[in-house]
């Protein structure tokens, strides 16, 4: 009496007439059709705060189905996942269905640190991928590094799309080139050592020629040569800016009059200027340094070396300068072979 829409097929119905109406018999055949299942294309996963899509109001099937969405637009605020429920239109045999969009982290690009780099240095190429893993690709601005003036250059990296990264700077220090300068002329004797000394404000030296010196990778050779040498003295300090000086060593046809002596300076100051940065004995005729300590006001041994050339920074077990008085003591060997003791006092100031 009743059409059952539970399972899908063709039923048939069999209609009676009443009595008395001189009608016949006759059938009904009435199809269930199966309920369709809106199909649609995967949306995501989407960049967290990126422009979502709209989500289709018509399914992928053939014939389509149409409806509406629950929410009705795509939230990408917010990383996770949300489900969103379609409902057909009334009349098409169909399904509610159902999608998952995921919302991913945006991913902040990450790079190794350049400079700080010298003024009118050759600069290195900006990366073009980031250190994350997986890497971010995309293109800078300005493009590439400038070097001609000194400065902080803020350079901006913009990812590439669908790539849910974000924009990052990176800021990038020139320093001024140090200036070169010429070491006054110094005079000695042929064949006898003599201290030479380049400023202390590098990492890496090159004195060239390297005829004559004991050393020419390091800041204080000793001279021992027969001629007169004029030395270029290429110096490379931590920013990689390389600069270079000149010392002109003369050679003394008569042996002057110097005693042998050892000097200390009376106050030094270590604040990195490249200026009297350290506590450092002068040799006169001095081939070997037996000792150089340093004691505070309390009898404290803060330091020693046996090294001509090397000093005091004003360090002690990795505490800063502390401004005071400290008392020396050094001896060395002069080139007579005679032993040379001197003590005294020295300020250290700021």
């Amino acid at each position: 009496a009743t059409i059952n829409t539970a399972a899908a097929g063709t039923t048939t119905y069999t209609f009676t007439p009443a009595a008395g109406q001189c009608a016949l018999t006759t059938t009904m055949n009435i199809v269930i059709t199966n309920s369709i299942t809106p199909t649609f294309a995967a949306i995501g996963p989407l960049c967290q705060n990126s422009t979502a899509p709209a989500l289709p109001t018509s399914s992928t099937n053939t014939p389509t189905i149409t409806g509406t969405w629950s929410p009705a637009t795509i939230n990408t605020a917010a990383a996770g996942t949300t489900t969103y429920t379609f409902t057909p239109a009334a009349g098409q045999c169909a399904l509610t269905t159902t999608m998952n969009i995921v919302i991913t982290n945006s991913i902040t690009p990450t790079f190794a640190a350049i400079g700080p780099l010298c003024q009118n240095s050759t600069a290195p190429a900006l990366p073009t991928s980031s250190t994350n893993t997986p890497t971010i690709t995309g293109t800078w601005s300005p493009a590439t590094i400038n070097t001609s003036a000194a400065g902080t250059t803020t350079y901006t990296f913009t990812p590439s799309a669908n790539q849910c990264a974000v924009p990052v700077t990176m800021n990038i220090v020139v320093t001024v080139r140090v200036p070169a300068i010429r070491y006054a002329t110094v005079t000695t004797l042929a064949n006898t050592p003599f201290q030479l000394t380049a400023r202390n404000i590098g990492v890496n030296y090159l004195w060239t020629p390297a005829t004559g010196l004991s050393a020419s990778t390091i800041s204080n050779p000793i001279f021992n040569y027969t001629q007169q040498t004029d030395y270029t003295i290429s110096i490379t300090n931590s920013n990689g800016c390389i600069f270079t000086d000149t010392q002109l060593v003369k050679i003394s046809l008569l042996p002057p009059v110097i005693k042998s002596e050892i000097f200390v300076p009376k106050a030094w100051s270590p604040n990195g200027d490249g200026h009297n940065d350290k506590l450092i004995p002068f040799m006169v005729n001095i081939k070997e340094l037996s000792y150089f300590r340093v004691f505070n006001r309390w009898g404290q041994l803060v330091y020693e070396t046996k090294i001509i050339g090397q000093g005091w920074d004003g360090f002690f077990k990795g505490k800063p300068p502390l401004i005071d008085t400290y008392q020396w003591i050094a001896a060395g060997i002069a080139n007579d072979g005679k032993i040379i003791k001197r003590s005294g006092n020295s300020v250290l100031i700021r």
